[in-house]
C-alpha cells in the first residue's frame, strides 16, 4: 500500500533517511542533558576528556569515538558535547530501522512509523539524551544486521559478497569495544549465515572470518593498555599489562557473567519471575500494550511467510531478552536493580520493533484489501495513516516530562552544593557513583576545586593501590594521639579487609591535619563514626572534638546551606520523580534532618522543629523525621508534667530516656544523678547513667557507675558488656 503524501516516486523519499537522521538528531539535541547526569554519565565524560579507562570492561570504542565527536561539535559544554554524541548514534539507529524495514517490507510508511515509534520510545530517547554506551550498542546491532542483509542480496545477485561479509566480522569483533552483549547477537548471526550459504562453514572462509573479527577486537583494546601505560588520571584497574587487560575485559572486579557480584544472591524462581515481570513492565511502558498486540501480529506473519527472518529475530530476541534476564537473575530486584537493569533491555526492544513494523505492514494490508470495495479510497487511506501515527507521538506526549532533559541542572547542583560544604584541602569519603564521577567532572572538566580528594570505597585491592600511589602524602603521616578515637572507630579485633585498612590509615593519619568528610546518605559507611560527624550541609564532617561545632557555628552551617538550597527549593520525592531524582532529593531530606536532630540535641527545639518540616516537605511521611518531630514534644510533654508532678519517677525515667534518645546526654546524665540520690540501691539507674556518661566520653565516671551497677545486680549483663568495652578503651 502507498500512502498518498509518502510516494515512491516523489523526491521526498529519496532524502528521507537525511531527513530522517537530521530531524531526529536535531531532536535529541535538544532535548540532551546540558550538563552532568548521575550515576554512569559524569564518568564516562571524564573518560572522553582524558582519553582514560572507565570501569571494566573499559568501552574503548565508545571512548576514542567519544573523543572524536567532542573534536568535531565546538558548540556547548563538554559534558552536552559527549550527552550529544549519544542523540547522533542514537539518530542513525532509528534511520537503520527505517532502511531494515523498508527493504524487508518494501513499505515506506510502515518503515518510517516503526522508526519513529523506536525513537520515541521511553528507554530509547533517554539513553539518546546522555552519556552512555547503549545508544551505540544500539547502532552497532542494527549495523551489523544491515550489513547482513546487503551481503544477502548481494550473493543472490552474485554481486560478489565476500568483502562485505568480512567487514561485517571486523565491526563485530570491534563491536565488544562498546559492549560486550553484543555477543548474545551471534547465535542469530550464524542462523542468518547458515540459511544463506551453508558453504562457508564447510570452507577456510569461516577461520578467516573468525580471525578478522579476533583482529577487531584486539585492535580496539590495545588503545586500553596503551593508554593505561600513560597512566591517565581515569584508569580504572590498571591495564597495562596483559594480565591487567585480561581482567578488565573479563570484569573481573564485578563478575564476568554478573552485572555485580558483590551483590548476587542466587538464581531462584522467585527472582526469575520478579525480573520478568519488570521486563514486561517495561516493554509496555515502550511500546504501550497495543503496539505489543500489532507486534504480535508482526511476529505471527514472520512466521508464516517470511520463516527465515522469524527464525533470526526470535533468536536475537531470545538471546538479548530472557537470557539477560535470566542472567541478571540471580539478583534480588529492587528499584535500584530495576533502573541499572532496564537499559540491558534494549537490545530486545530493537528487535522487538521490526516485529510492530510487520504487523503494522500486515494490518495496513489488510485494511487496503478491505478499503478497496469502498468510496473516498484517498480520504481512508489518509485516515489509517493518521491512525498509525497515534503510536510515535503518543509515545512522543507520554515520555515527554520524563525524557525532556533539556533544562536538567539537578546533579550538577547536587555536586556544586556538596563541593561548597567542603572545606580547602578537603577528603571526601564516599562509596557515591554520582558524587564521585561528579567531582571528577568538576575538577578534570571545569578545573574547579582540584584541592579536593575524593576516596572511593570499592572493594577493589587495584584501586587501593591506585590510591596509594597518587595521593603518597596521606599515608606518610604519623596517626592521630587520640587513641579513643583510633579504637571507637577501627576497634583492633575487627577483621581488616583492604578498604578497611585503606580507610585507617588514611582517617588515623589525617584526623588532625585535613578536613574529613563522609558523604550524606550512606550510613553502612558512617556507622563506626556516628559519635564524631557533624552534619555540615551535604557531607559530615569526622571530627575528634565535636564540642567544637557550637550551636553559634552551626547556625552559620545551617545558614550558608539554606541560602544555596533556597534556589532550587522546590525539589520534593512524589510519585512523579524519577529514581535518580529521588536518590537525590532524599539526600537533602537527610541533610535537613541531620541538622534538625543536632539542634534537637543541643535543646533548641524550635530550630529543630523548623528543619524536621523541611525534611519533611522534600520527603513527605518518613516515619524517622515524623518520630524525630513527635520526640520534641515528647520531651516538651514530659516536662510539662513534671513541674505538675516533680516527683512522678516514672514521668523521670521516661523523660531521661527521651533526653537519651534525643542525644542531650548531659540532661539525661543529670536527671539520673537526681534520681540515684534517692534510689541508691537502683543497679539500673547506675546503668543508665553511665550510658549517658558515655554519650558525652566521661569514660572514668561511666566505668564507676557500671561497676556500681554490677555490684547491686551482678546479672545486669548490659553494664558488663559496657564496662568491657570501656576497660578496652582505656587500656593502654
Amino acid at each position: 500500500m502507498r500512502l498518498p503524501f509518502i510516494s515512491s516516486k516523489t523526491p521526498l523519499v529519496k532524502h528521507l533517511p537525511l531527513i530522517l537522521f537530521a530531524a531526529c538528531f536535531l531532536f535529541y539535541a535538544f532535548t540532551a542533558s546540558p550538563t552532568i547526569y548521575p550515576r554512569d554519565n559524569a564518568e564516562f565524560i571524564v573518560a572522553v576528556k582524558t582519553l582514560g579507562i572507565p570501569h571494566p570492561p573499559a568501552y574503548p570504542l565508545y571512548i576514542i569515538l567519544g573523543k572524536i565527536f567532542t573534536l568535531i561539535i565546538p558548540l556547548g559544554s563538554f559534558a552536552w558535547q559527549v550527552n550529544l554524541m549519544s542523540g547522533f548514534f542514537a539518530a542513525l539507529s532509528v534511520v537503520l530501522v527505517f532502511l531494515i524495514l523498508k527493504r524487508l517490507t518494501d513499505n515506506i510508511p510502515v518503515a518510517l512509523i516503526t522508526a519513529l515509534s523506536l525513537a520515541f520510545s521511553h528507554l530509547f530517547w533517554y539513553y539518546s539524551d546522555i552519556a552512555d554506551v547503549f545508544t551505540l550498542h544500539a547502532f552497532w546491532l542494527l549495523l551489523i544486521i544491515y550489513l547482513l542483509l546487503k551481503w544477502q542480496e548481494k550473493l543472490q545477485n552474485n554481486q560478489g559478497a565476500d568483502k562485505l561479509l568480512f567487514i561485517t566480522a571486523f565491526l563485530f569483533g570491534l563491536g565488544f569495544g562498546n559492549h560486550h552483549t553484543l555477543i548474545l547477537l551471534l547465535p542469530a548471526i550464524l542462523y542468518f549465515i547458515w540459511l544463506t550459504d551453508k558453504k562457508i562453514f564447510y570452507s577456510k572462509k569461516i577461520i578467516y572470518l573468525l580471525l578478522v573479527s579476533l583482529a577487531g577486537l584486539l585492535l580496539i583494546y590495545s588503545f586500553v593498555i596503551i593508554r593505561s601505560q600513560a597512566d591517565p588520571f581515569l584508569d580504572w584497574g590498571n591495564p597495562e599489562t596483559l594480565s591487567g587487560l585480561l581482567a578488565v575485559f573479563l570484569r573481573q572486579e564485578f563478575g564476568t557473567v554478573f552485572l555485580s557480584k558483590n551483590f548476587v544472591e542466587g538464581w531462584s524462581i522467585n527472582n526469575i519471575f520478579n525480573h520478568s515481570l519488570q521486563y514486561f513492565y517495561s516493554l509496555t511502558k515502550q511500546f504501550h500494550a497495543w503496539g505489543i498486540i500489532v507486534a504480535l501480529v508482526g511476529l505471527i506473519y514472520l512466521a508464516l511467510k517470511k520463516r527465515l527472518y522469524f527464525n533470526f529475530t526470535v533468536l536475537a530476541f531470545l538471546f538479548l531478552g530472557p537470557v539477560i534476564i535470566f542472567l541478571i537473575s540471580n539478583i534480588p530486584l529492587d528499584p535500584n536493580v530495576a533502573f541499572v537493569t532496564e537499559k540491558f533491555y534494549l537490545a530486545s526492544f530493537i528487535i522487538f520493533s521490526f516485529w510492530l513494523g510487520f504487523g503494522l505492514y500486515l494490518i495496513i494490508k489488510l485494511a487496503n484489501q478491505w478499503l478497496k470495495n469502498l468510496k473516498h479510497l484517498d480520504v481512508s487511506k489518509v485516515l489509517i495513516a493518521v491512525l498509525i501515527l497515534i503510536l510515535p507521538l503518543y509515545s512522543l506526549i507520554s515520555n515527554w516530562r520524563d525524557n525532556n532533559l533539556h533544562s536538567y541542572y539537578l546533579d550538577h547542583q547536587y555536586v556544586t552544593d556538596i563541593l561548597a560544604s567542603l572545606e580547602q584541602n578537603a577528603i571526601l569519603i564516599t562509596p557515591n557513583d554520582s558524587i564521585i564521577f561528579g567531582i571528577w567532572y568538576v575538577q578534570q572538566v571545569e578545573k574547579l576545586r582540584p584541592d579536593v580528594i575524593v576516596i572511593q570505597t570499592v572493594p577493589s585491592e587495584i584501586t587501593h593501590q591506585q590510591i596509594r600511589q597518587r595521593y603518597p602524602h596521606l599515608f606518610s603521616g604519623p596517626i592521630t594521639n587520640d587513641k579513643i578515637f583510633a579504637k571507637l572507630t577501627f576497634p583492633s579485633l575487627a577483621q581488616k579487609t583492604s578498604l578497611g585498612q585503606l580507610l585507617e590509615e588514611i582517617i588515623l593519619k589525617n584526623i588532625d591535619s585535613r578536613p574529613i568528610y563522609f558523604s550524606v546518605g550512606d550510613p553502612a559507611l558512617t556507622s563506626n563514626f556516628t559519635n564524631f560527624l557533624i552534619p555540615q550541609g551535604l557531607v559530615y564532617r569526622l571530627t575528634t572534638k565535636p564540642s567544637d561545632y557550637t550551636p553559634e557555628k552551626m547556625l552559620l552551617t545551617l545558614n550558608s546551606f539554606d541560602q544555596r538550597y533556597s534556589s532550587h527549593d522546590e525539589y520534593k520525592i512524589t510519585d512523579q520523580s524519577h529514581f535518580l531524582e529521588q536518590e537525590i532529593f532524599l539526600r537533602y531530606a537527610i541533610t535537613y534532618n541531620d541538622l534538625g536532630f543536632y539542634f534537637l540535641s543541643q535543646q533548641d527545639y524550635d530550630t529543630a522543629y523548623q528543619l524536621f518540616l523541611k525534611s519533611l516537605s522534600i520527603n513527605p511521611g518518613v516515619p524517622i523525621i515524623e518520630n524525630n518531630i513527635n520526640l520534641i514534644f515528647q520531651i516538651q510533654n514530659l516536662l510539662a508534667q513534671l513541674e505538675k508532678n516533680p516527683n512522678d519517677t516514672q514521668l523521670k525515667t521516661a523523660l531521661a530516656q527521651s533526653y537519651y534518645a534525643a542525644r542531650q546526654f548531659d540532661q539525661s546524665a543529670k536527671l539520673l544523678e537526681e534520681m540515684i540520690k534517692k534510689e541508691p540501691e537502683n543497679a539500673v539507674l547506675y546503668n543508665n547513667y553511665g550510658l549517658a556518661l558515655m554519650g558525652f566520653k566521661q569514660w572514668e565516671e561511666a566505668k564507676n557507675n557500671f561497676q556500681k551497677a554490677l555490684e547491686l545486680d551482678q546479672t545486669l549483663a548490659s553494664a558488663q558488656t559496657s564496662l568491657n568495652f570501656i576497660n578496652y578503651l582505656l587500656a593502654d
